[in-house]
Protein backbone atom coordinates (compact mmCIF):
# COMPACT_ATOMS: atom_id res chain seq x y z
CA UNK A 1 0.00 0.00 0.00
CA UNK A 2 2.81 2.33 -0.86
CA UNK A 3 1.97 5.92 -1.58
CA UNK A 4 -0.90 5.90 0.90
CA UNK A 5 1.28 6.01 4.00
CA UNK A 6 0.38 2.40 4.70
CA UNK A 7 3.67 0.74 3.85
CA UNK A 8 3.63 -2.87 4.97
CA UNK A 9 -0.13 -2.90 5.50
CA UNK A 10 -1.86 -6.05 4.34
CA UNK A 11 -5.46 -6.25 3.11
CA UNK A 12 -6.61 -8.25 6.14
CA UNK A 13 -5.10 -5.67 8.48
CA UNK A 14 -6.91 -2.88 6.64
CA UNK A 15 -10.15 -4.85 6.87
CA UNK A 16 -9.66 -5.20 10.62
CA UNK A 17 -8.87 -1.48 10.87
CA UNK A 18 -12.08 -0.65 9.02
CA UNK A 19 -14.15 -2.82 11.38
CA UNK A 20 -12.39 -1.18 14.35
CA UNK A 21 -13.25 2.28 13.07
CA UNK A 22 -16.90 1.33 12.61
CA UNK A 23 -17.03 -0.09 16.13
CA UNK A 24 -15.38 3.05 17.53
CA UNK A 25 -18.03 5.15 15.78
CA UNK A 26 -20.74 3.12 17.48
CA UNK A 27 -22.18 1.59 14.34
CA UNK A 28 -24.55 -1.33 14.97
CA UNK A 29 -22.89 -4.74 14.98
CA UNK A 30 -25.40 -6.02 12.42
CA UNK A 31 -24.39 -3.23 10.04
CA UNK A 32 -20.70 -3.99 10.48
CA UNK A 33 -21.31 -7.71 9.91
CA UNK A 34 -23.12 -6.98 6.67
CA UNK A 35 -20.37 -4.65 5.50
CA UNK A 36 -17.71 -7.24 6.33
CA UNK A 37 -19.64 -9.93 4.48
CA UNK A 38 -20.08 -12.06 7.58
CA UNK A 39 -22.91 -14.59 7.67
CA UNK A 40 -24.15 -13.12 10.95
CA UNK A 41 -23.14 -10.67 13.65
CA UNK A 42 -21.86 -13.53 15.82
CA UNK A 43 -18.97 -14.00 13.39
CA UNK A 44 -18.17 -10.29 13.68
CA UNK A 45 -18.42 -10.39 17.46
CA UNK A 46 -16.08 -13.38 17.63
CA UNK A 47 -13.46 -11.64 15.50
CA UNK A 48 -13.87 -8.08 16.73
CA UNK A 49 -15.51 -8.40 20.14
CA UNK A 50 -12.32 -7.53 21.97
CA UNK A 51 -12.48 -4.05 20.41
CA UNK A 52 -15.90 -3.25 21.79
CA UNK A 53 -15.71 -1.22 24.97
CA UNK A 54 -18.88 -1.33 26.96
CA UNK A 55 -20.23 1.04 29.53
CA UNK A 56 -22.92 -0.73 31.44
CA UNK A 57 -23.93 2.33 33.45
CA UNK A 58 -27.13 2.67 31.39
CA UNK A 59 -28.02 -0.92 32.22
CA UNK A 60 -27.18 -0.34 35.87
CA UNK A 61 -29.34 2.78 35.92
CA UNK A 62 -32.39 0.65 35.13
CA UNK A 63 -32.20 -0.95 38.56
CA UNK A 64 -33.42 2.14 40.48
CA UNK A 65 -36.41 2.28 38.13
CA UNK A 66 -37.58 -0.96 39.76
CA UNK A 67 -37.25 0.39 43.29
CA UNK A 68 -34.01 -1.45 44.02
CA UNK A 69 -31.11 0.55 45.38
CA UNK A 70 -27.96 0.32 43.28
CA UNK A 71 -25.00 -1.20 45.10
CA UNK A 72 -21.62 0.48 44.83
CA UNK A 73 -19.49 -2.09 43.05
Amino acid sequence: MKGLGLDGAKPHGLRHLHASMLIAEGRPLTEIAKRMGHANSGVTLTGCGHMIETDDSAAADVIPDFGIKRANL
